[in-house]
């Protein structure tokens, strides 16, 4: 990763911090989040796109592990939308159903997925980062576009040529 774009995340990266309230609430103003929250998205996902980071996610056993435990609340906590097991991130969309916070279900993914691979792997210690990056969806447009962009993944970083070719995604069980 360029020096500018390292540059780039840490800024954004203490900008978010700086500007939490108890509960985690973000305080960004309209200016401050094109000039901010863009630059840390895009700069987190070209770093990640890049493979930059541990890539536990890339043993097999993990991303299978991963995508059955997404897939094992799936219209009883949220719906699942688009989801892709990357080897170094998990990019996914869902929407909590209304009795559930979106926090709790990342919680309890990440404390059973991260349990479980560390299990598989024979390792102790965190496995996923600590925070989330979240977003409204404005409309349909942009709900069609976040799709593409999270199944897009894969074939954006060369592990495979089609969407529906990765094996730990939702392109390929649309598919199916």
């Amino acid at each position: 990763m360029a020096a500018r774009s390292r540059r780039r995340l840490l800024s954004g990266w203490r900008f978010v911090a700086a500007n939490r309230f108890e509960g985690g609430a973000r305080r960004i103003v309209a200016g401050e989040r094109s000039q901010h929250r863009c630059g840390v998205a895009s700069a987190n996902r070209e770093y990640l796109d890049q493979g930059h980071g541990s890539s536990w996610l890339k043993d097999a056993r993990v991303a299978s592990m991963v995508q059955q435990a997404l897939l094992h609340f799936d219209g009883s906590r949220y719906k699942l939308s688009a989801w892709v097991v990357m080897p170094n991130h998990l990019p996914l969309i869902l929407i909590p159903n209304a009795e559930y916070q979106l926090s709790g279900i990342l919680h309890s993914l990440k404390s059973y997925t991260a349990h479980e691979a560390n299990r598989i792997l024979g390792r102790e210690g965190q496995f996923w980062q600590d925070d989330y990056f979240d977003r409204y969806i404005r409309d349909a447009k942009h709900f069609a576009a976040a799709v593409a962009y999270v199944e897009s993944n894969p074939v954006k970083a060369g592990l495979c040529r089609r969407i529906d070719d990765w094996p730990y995604g939702s392109a390929r069980l649309r598919k199916l």
